[in-house]
């Protein structure tokens, strides 16, 4: 299951997107990615802002071409430390994260 919402970080735009597998009893992996828009007035603080989120510890980060994104994966010590009910079922998943504005397919 892929599930995807627009939204802001410290401001800026993003898209952010959550991919799931599901096993035959549990979520086997979790993978989120968040694509931060970097408008041409603040390209020049795009290093520093990239820096600050290395520095959280919160993924790896990549400079794209209209920002850059922060990766997530299953083994991340933030993922760990989400603590994510990995017991919960793709029905469950998906209407938990529909009602908080994603769209999941």
């Amino acid at each position: 299951m892929v599930c995807k919402t627009p939204g802001q970080f410290n401001g800026l735009k993003n898209l952010v997107t959550i991919s799931f597998v599901f096993g035959d009893y549990e979520i086997e992996n979790v993978d989120i990615v968040t694509d931060v828009f970097v408008p041409p007035e603040l390209n020049d603080r795009r290093e520093q802002m990239m820096e600050h989120v290395r520095s959280s510890g919160k993924g790896e980060v990549e400079p794209t071409m209209t920002g850059f994104r922060i990766h997530i994966d299953n083994n991340c010590r933030f993922m760990k430390a989400m603590d994510m009910k990995r017991t919960s079922t793709y029905g469950e998943m998906r209407a938990g994260l529909e009602l908080q504005g994603f769209n999941c397919q």
